[in-house]
């Protein structure tokens, strides 16, 4: 990760230095003319330093991104409520809880716009697909709570037409408040605490959510793509494909 940065730093300072400058051919005209400088700046001495000093670390991120995490049994597909895609990485999430806290979750959800691509393609998938799919560097983080704050997330979580989720089933009833809510298959229970795991960015007031504000939370500065990694690698030595199944996990209904 460390060479990830400097590599992004210094392709900064390269994008500053790169041949598609503008320039205005001729100042004498009234209309001015515009065309990008010719390929002569590329032999430019301080961009062959630059390029001599990052290319070590472009190999390496190719390399890094490149690596085969597992392979998708079909293409994981994203769309709204619920979908391939949504179960699949919530449900590796939820399965390394424990390994990156030493406390397993009793469900987990991620905003809609959490995940920035449509699918996962059939076949390999890799470090890079992964960060596709999570490019921003939100973390996971606990929260324990009672069953009372379980539901009412399930109600923001009901007008907003449902989220990715995992290790809880409920019905939204006419796109307003959710009803039958079961956490690990279990009726919730108000009174009871629940383990919950949700990005910063929803716990500190994101999406305007404020079901979690306030609230003591668990944070080990855990990134979302990397609990997902560690959940496909799991699968893959374990000998598994990257699936996920359309089991009803939210439902909506019409009355």
């Amino acid at each position: 990760m460390k060479k990830l940065r400097i590599f992004l730093f210094v392709f900064s300072l390269l994008y500053g230095c790169s041949p598609k400058h503008i320039f205005f051919a001729d100042a004498k005209m009234q209309n001015y003319k515009m065309q990008v400088a010719t390929d002569s700046i590329k032999s430019d001495t301080a961009t062959a330093r630059i390029e001599k000093m990052i290319s070590p670390f472009r190999q390496g991120m190719a390399q890094q991104m490149n690596e085969v995490v597992g392979v998708a049994a079909r293409e994981l597909t994203y769309g709204p409520t619920q979908s391939l895609m949504g179960n699949w990485a919530c449900d590796a999430i939820l399965s390394q809880t424990y390994n990156f806290f030493g406390k397993k979750a009793d469900m987990v959800a991620n905003n809609q716009g959490g995940f920035r691509i449509r699918s996962i393609p059939k076949g390999d998938v890799t470090v890079g697909k992964i960060f596709e799919l999570m490019p921003f560097d939100n973390q996971i983080v606990l929260v324990e709570v009672s069953g009372e704050v379980v539901k009412k997330f399930c109600d923001y979580l009901a007008v907003r037409n449902g989220w990715p989720v995992a290790g809880i089933k409920f019905e939204i009833v006419d796109k307003k408040i959710s009803r039958n809510i079961k956490v690990n298959g279990e009726p919730l229970d108000l009174n009871k605490k629940y383990l919950v795991g949700v990005s910063d960015y929803v716990v500190n007031g994101g999406d305007k959510c404020d079901v979690f504000k306030g609230l003591p939370q668990m944070n080990n500065a855990v990134l979302l793509r990397d609990i997902i990694l560690a959940g496909a690698r799991a699968q893959t030595k374990a000998g598994k494909q990257l699936d996920a199944q359309l089991d009803d996990r939210i439902t909506l209904v019409k009355e």
